[in-house]
Order: structure tokens, then sequence, then C-alpha cells
């Protein structure tokens, strides 16, 4: 593989993730309203707390580096909230 192969790949799976990441918004979205029509607090502290935790073990499994995938799903989790709270 030369290195226009690798630029193509890397293109294709920064899209991927792009796709992935709207897709998360979305789904969050979906859930605000839901939440809001059937009187759900918006937040689940805890609940992100040991989602972060699992997803760091995971990210021992994959071979990734644990702090890098904490502070990624803390970004994710940000936005997810931000997005909720312009609808609840």
């Amino acid at each position: 593989m030369g290195l226009q192969e690798f630029n193509e790949k890397l293109d294709k799976l920064d899209q991927r993730l792009l796709d992935i990441v709207s897709e998360r918004m979305d789904v969050m979205r979906n859930l605000a309203e839901y939440k809001k029509l059937n009187k759900i607090p918006l937040l689940d502290l805890k609940k992100d707390d040991s989602k972060l935790t699992l997803l760091q073990k995971k990210a021992k499994q994959e071979d990734l580096d644990k702090e890098f995938v904490k502070k990624l799903f803390e970004d994710v989790y940000a936005e997810s909230k931000r997005v909720q709270r312009e609808i609840y």
C-alpha cells in the first residue's frame, strides 16, 4: 500500500467517524425529546462515570491509550449533553 492509499483509507475512516458522531447526536436529540415527554431527568452522571470506566477497560483490550479514550468520550458526552439541553 502506498501513501495515497493510506491517505484515502484515512479519509474514509474520518468520514465514518463523522457519520457515527452525527448519528449519535440524532439519537441524543430523540432521547432528550423522550425524557422531556416522560419527565425523566436529563442527566445521569453516575451512568456516564460507569460508562467511561468500562470504555477505558475496553480501550486497553483494543491497545488504545485509556486516557485518550477517556478524553475522547468526555468530549462526546459533553456535546451530547449540550445537544440535549437545547431540547429539554
